[in-house]
């Protein structure tokens, strides 16, 4: 079947749509926007070439951002700044780009996904951010007082680690209580995996969880942007500054860290993170053993104590 690209992107956000919340497609629609202004749309997705998406890549890495957005037709028009989009967007809009052709070739629209390793921008490696103890302390003091369903959802991202993804859409009917099993499907794996029912979470979950869930799922949350929305508001009244720094996966990172610093292997950590490549947890038992050699250096090279000043 022929279709254009603009009529599979069409077929893609609504079916998108469906599990995902209004801040995700937008995201999308972002990508697509910057795609189509290095690609010709209105051809058949059939036709699209490794050339395309090289022109696509080319066209972030040389974009330049607007300074001011115009609040009206008769607004001065926003100035072009020096400044290009950051490596992480470039890698972001490939991202979600590279999903949308994914889906194409699910359809049978596209014989193979031509958005190649080799063109791919290169995503920067972040700074492993997580909470402080006295972060998360907090945040569950007052989402525990002012919003209970909040604080149901974070302590479950506190302590499984999983994508919010993956939270919100996680029913009743996935957890064993007799064989203490969660089942968890991983939209970047397109699989299910199993995560242990430990008897804390259990325990969090019979108390703080009706026992025929929400409407059947875990969360009282149907799409993760409202979570967000939330927390972000939650977030602001905590001072916490950049979104980008602190925001839900950093739940997750906490989890992952806390396991390591309290000296759980690593193949271990790795296979509850579900992650792919243990190359991803180095990274997190890398920042965690700095923290324990600055420990122990402070405790081989202590400083030295001022001495009190004699009476007279």
């Amino acid at each position: 079947m022929d279709i254009k690209i603009s009529d599979a992107f069409r077929s893609f956000t609504r079916e998108k749509a469906l599990i995902s919340g209004s801040r995700t497609i937008d995201h999308y629609n972002d990508a697509y926007n910057h795609f189509s202004k290095a690609v010709k749309c209105s051809k058949k997705i059939s036709d699209l070439s490794v050339d395309d998406l090289v022109s696509f890549v080319t066209k972030l890495k040389n974009k330049k951002l607007l300074i001011g957005k115009p609040r009206s037709k008769k607004s001065v028009k926003p100035k072009i700044s020096n400044k290009k989009l950051s490596a992480s967007s470039q890698s972001s809009y490939s991202r979600q780009i590279n999903t949308f052709l994914n889906f194409c070739v699910r359809r049978k629209w596209l014989a193979e996904n031509p958005f190649s390793k080799d063109i791919f921008p290169k995503e920067p490696d972040k700074e492993i951010t997580v909470f402080s103890d006295s972060q998360i302390e907090e945040i569950f003091k007052i989402t525990n007082k002012n919003n209970k369903k909040l604080y149901i959802a974070l302590n479950l991202l506190s302590m499984t680690g999983f994508r919010i993804s993956a939270l919100v859409s996680l029913k009743m009917t996935d957890i064993d209580f007799e064989k203490n099993v969660i089942k968890l499907y991983n939209s970047k794996t397109k699989s299910y995996n199993e995560f242990p029912l430990y008897d804390q979470l259990k325990n969090f979950i019979k108390k703080y969880v009706p026992a025929e869930g929400y409407a059947g799922y875990l969360l009282p949350y149907r799409h993760r942007g409202g979570i967000h929305k939330v927390f972000y508001t939650l977030r602001h009244k905590l001072n916490m500054g950049d979104p980008n720094t602190y925001n839900l996966h950093t739940f997750r990172k906490y989890f992952i860290t806390k396991l390591l610093e309290k000296g759980l292997p690593i193949f271990d950590v790795s296979k509850l993170a579900h992650h792919k490549n243990i190359k991803t947890t180095m990274r997190y038992y890398a920042k965690v053993e700095t923290g324990k050699l600055c420990d122990k250096l402070n405790e081989l090279m202590p400083v030295a104590k001022k001495k009190k000043p004699k009476a007279a």
